[in-house]
């Protein structure tokens, strides 16, 4: 779609009056550019990234997982990342925990059929509509998360993949105070992961399973496996359950097989 209206750039101001006591989020370290190449990118070349924010308007070269490009119209999406200090046996785990922050965000909007794909695409409706990329630089982790507001023809037409975006849902959300919202979810999820790590939050992502109990795919290296999407395991893995045995999952890509759907619940 073409934009109806233009969407009001973010009020850097409002956001940080918004976070004050936010943990370690709290102490205005917020950075925002009109344009980057990618906010992951600009926090990861900072020497101490831990309770940085940064926020674009545009990304030139915004990134996914696995060297994929990820496409966005300017002012039309939210383009976030933030830092954090982790211990080096946590580091599993903390892009399933950063769904959960985004899930819970989007659901203090209203949003519905809100969901998560292992490892890291947020759902809604069955389609994908953001994505979280973590990075690790020693102990300092940088968190990226893009979510779909407004997409435009031009852009949306560069997207390889079912997709949609929160206007196109008849969703009419303000994108400061949704920041605002994603920033003190992550402040509380990761601080109990940095307590507890995962095993705490295994039961909440398996409820926002988009694809738990579906027949899947997953491709993992030089293996492909097949079999029935199980949820995650207390360490953030992917159980699949077939040829007679249950398959942990570290790291793969995962799609749908024939005669799946996708679920869309609320």
């Amino acid at each position: 779609m073409e934009f109806s209206q233009k969407i009001a750039r973010h009020d850097i101001d409002t956001i940080r009056n918004a976070l004050v006591g936010i943990g370690r989020f709290s102490g205005g370290q917020i950075h925002y550019f009109d344009e980057l190449d990618s906010t992951n990118n600009w926090l990861l070349e900072q020497s101490d990234p831990d309770g940085c924010i940064c926020l674009a308007e545009n990304q030139s070269a915004g990134r996914g997982r696995r060297g994929k490009s990820w496409q966005n119209s300017r002012s039309g999406s939210i383009l976030l990342s933030l830092g954090w200090r982790l211990n080096r046996s946590e580091i599993q785990g903390v892009s399933l925990v950063s769904g959960i922050a985004v899930i819970e965000s989007l659901r203090e909007f209203g949003v519905q059929q809100v969901e998560l794909k292992w490892p890291n695409d947020i759902l809604i409706g069955g389609k994908k509509a953001g994505g979280i990329l973590v990075e690790i630089s020693g102990l300092n982790c940088v968190i990226g998360i893009g979510l779909n507001i407004m997409v435009s023809d031009p852009v949306a037409g560069k997207i390889d993949q079912p997709w949609v975006d929160l206007k196109s849902m008849g969703y009419q959300i303000d994108r400061d105070q949704l920041v605002v919202e994603l920033v003190k979810n992550h402040a509380s999820v990761l601080t109990d992961f940095t307590a507890r790590g995962f095993a705490g939050f295994s039961d909440q992502w398996n409820l926002a399973d988009a694809y738990r109990g579906q027949p899947v795919q997953v491709v993992s290296g030089s293996r492909v496996i097949n079999g029935i999407a199980s949820g995650v395991d207390e360490t953030g893995a992917l159980l699949i359950a077939g040829d007679g045995v249950v398959h942990r999952i570290i790291s793969g890509e995962v799609s749908l097989r024939a005669g799946g759907r996708r679920s869309g619940k609320s």
